[in-house]
């Protein structure tokens, strides 16, 4: 997975504090499926249920609405028509960190389910906000929340962005949707530390 990350130090920031600021952007393949189509003898015919043709057609290509509104979804916002649409409950509502180990986290695979070095549930925060930023090439969606002075003061190199319901106290059996690793930070209360971790399709 390719991306970029941006660590900013704000003089004076947040409640006289220094600010931290972390951005994770994925930099993945744009969001595509594939169509495959089958010709299956009716009932009454002699070969019925059988498959007369079946063909794979390819990839298809996702438009740019069914992609904005993925992304609302996502983020539990309305879609371009919200006159005609009741958006859900937010689906990824938690993010995790991890570190604090002197061993590196593993390398981001597709398969991941879990963070390496979970710093939990000292580090488990709620999305603070959602929003979804103007963007040429993507529809985005934008997940932000800060870990506070007396919050995460830890070795920081990995971060989970987790579904599960905004209601646990503490969302030990939620779902991981995406990870990212990074260099180590070290958080301490001279610090606050914002994420703005935006998903694009």
């Amino acid at each position: 997975m390719q991306g970029w990350r941006t660590v900013r130090r704000v003089a004076g920031g947040l409640f006289g504090r220094r600010r931290r600021v972390v951005r994770f952007r994925d930099q993945a393949t744009r969001v595509h499926g594939r169509v495959h189509v089958e010709f299956i003898w009716a009932p009454g015919t002699e070969k019925a249920g059988s498959a007369y043709l079946s063909e794979d057609l390819g990839s298809n290509l996702v438009v740019d609405l069914g992609r904005e509104t993925s992304a609302r979804l996502l983020g539990g916002g309305p879609e371009r028509n919200p006159s005609s649409y009741t958006a859900p409950d937010q689906v990824v509502n938690w993010i995790l960190l991890g570190g604090n180990n002197p061993a590196p986290p593993d390398p981001e695979s597709a398969s991941d389910s879990a963070l390496t070095h979970p710093i939990s549930p000292a580090t488990w925060k709620a999305i603070g906000a959602v929003t979804y930023p103007s963007d040429p090439d993507f529809k985005t969606v934008r997940f932000s929340t800060i870990y506070g002075e007396a919050e995460a003061n830890f070795t920081l190199n990995e971060a989970g962005l987790y579904i599960g319901p905004r209601t646990l106290a503490n969302p030990i059996g939620a779902t991981l949707y995406a990870r990212k690793t990074f260099g180590n930070i070290t958080k301490t209360a001279d610090f606050l530390l914002t994420f703005n971790w935006d998903i694009e399709f």
